[in-house]
């Protein structure tokens, strides 16, 4: 049997042939060659299978019945060799350099388990890309009270231990999203995380993205909240953090209700996340969301609609 290679790419995949190829090629080019590159097919029904035909030497194809992502993560790790394991989604894109750049700072600082990067958003119709450091910092260290408020790795560019997985378990297969920010707060209890300053990889922004569900993030994000907050392996300090990081949840779809035009939804979010925590009424705009949608539906329509004509005037 061949020697194990140091790092595995393991790309899920559920009916992206208009993208996968990218994809895969943008793991080819890559200047670190010591590298294996796990395909898991989630059960797509469109061209898949026959779009990475001409790469079929080149990768191990690995089909299944349609489970969702983070089944088809887990399939990943099981079949994958390496001693290192990075993800990439089928529809984004990693730049030459990344593996080899995560793969020094692993082996440079044997405290660290997780190896993130920065990474741009962009779209097929648009020239200008967006940084993730554009929403969030990017810390470095033990960095879990962090990650408790927001989901700091970029979904393209983390490389982990592989050790880490057999640590604290496989990905959640219960979530139907978030699950990678599940499994970054387990691997953040037990090590460190390291961060390189540089853009190597791409976000694809697109209708099928599934950060575009906010229904689906919210509850999912709250279930990865209350598990993580029932861990035993918090710290007191940690736990007290709790009430807090959950109004921020509430308070942030609130808004987002808010600016679709969901106003009973919205008002009953920020009423949670007052009611959880009346300090977030000083976060952001949950204020003023909560005003408008105090005065009720049409008063919070008219508002808003006054608003976007003042600012159409200036």
């Amino acid at each position: 049997m061949a020697e194990a290679p140091r790092v595995s790419a393991i790309i899920p995949t559920y009916n992206y042939a208009r993208y996968v190829a990218a994809a895969v090629e943008s793991v080819l080019s890559q200047s670190f060659d010591d590298l294996e590159i796990v395909v898991v097919d989630d059960g797509s029904t469109d061209e898949t299978r026959e779009t990475l035909r001409h790469l079929s030497t080149r990768i191990r194809y690995v089909p299944q019945a349609h489970r969702g992502l983070a089944a088809t993560r887990n399939a990943g790790i099981r079949v994958s060799r390496g001693r290192y394991l990075a993800f990439l989604d089928s529809d984004d894109l990693w730049l030459p350099d990344k593996v080899s750049m995560q793969v020094a700072r692993l082996d440079a600082e044997p405290a660290v388990g997780l190896v993130y990067t920065e990474a741009t958003l962009f779209n097929d119709e648009s020239p200008t890309e967006i940084p993730h450091s554009f929403w969030s910092d990017h810390p470095s260290g033990k960095i879990l009270p962090r990650l408790l408020r927001h989901n700091v790795v970029p979904s393209p560019t983390p490389m982990v231990r592989r050790e880490l997985f057999e640590q604290v378990g496989p990905f959640d297969e219960r979530l139907s999203a978030c699950e990678d920010w599940d499994m970054w707060i387990r691997i953040a209890q037990v090590s460190e995380f390291s961060y390189v300053d540089r853009v190597l990889a791409k976000y694809r922004v697109h209708a099928a993205n599934m950060s575009l569900d906010h229904e689906r993030m919210m509850t999912n994000g709250l279930r990865v909240l209350e598990k993580a907050f029932s861990s035993p392996n918090l710290s007191p300090e940690i736990k007290r953090l709790r009430r807090s990081i959950i109004s921020r949840r509430h308070a942030d779809y609130a808004l987002g209700c808010f600016y679709e035009g969901r106003y009973a939804q919205a008002r009953r979010s920020v009423i949670r996340a007052v009611t959880l925590d009346p300090r977030c009424l000083c976060y952001g705009k949950t204020a003023a969301v909560l005003s408008s949608c105090l005065l009720g539906s049409a008063t919070a329509s008219k508002l808003r609609a006054i608003k976007r004509a003042m600012a159409g005037r200036r």
